[in-house]
């Protein structure tokens, strides 16, 4: 988006919760937030339930809160997380 000012209305984050590698996917067009495992969708929430999301102390990590649980997962590709 910085070099040529383009959006894309998707974007994909690789990411391990626990010792699982699963992949993130924000979907701006219909606001929503997957989290998919072995090719299919474990968990889809609208943009709407996300309540924070925090960076942990440890290296690439991060917290997604919702207003009545939480996932901890850790970024695979250095500075993804930011």
């Amino acid at each position: 988006m910085l070099k040529d000012g383009y959006f894309f209305p998707y974007l994909i984050f690789t990411v391990r919760e626990a010792d699982e590698q699963r992949i993130l996917e924000l979907d701006f067009v219909e606001d929503i937030l997957m989290d998919r495992y072995k090719d299919h969708c474990v968990r889809s929430y609208h943009f709407s339930a996300i309540k924070r999301v925090n960076k942990t102390v440890e290296d690439e990590g991060f917290i997604i809160e919702l207003s009545n649980e939480s996932f901890n997962y850790t970024a695979l590709v250095p500075g993804q997380r930011d």
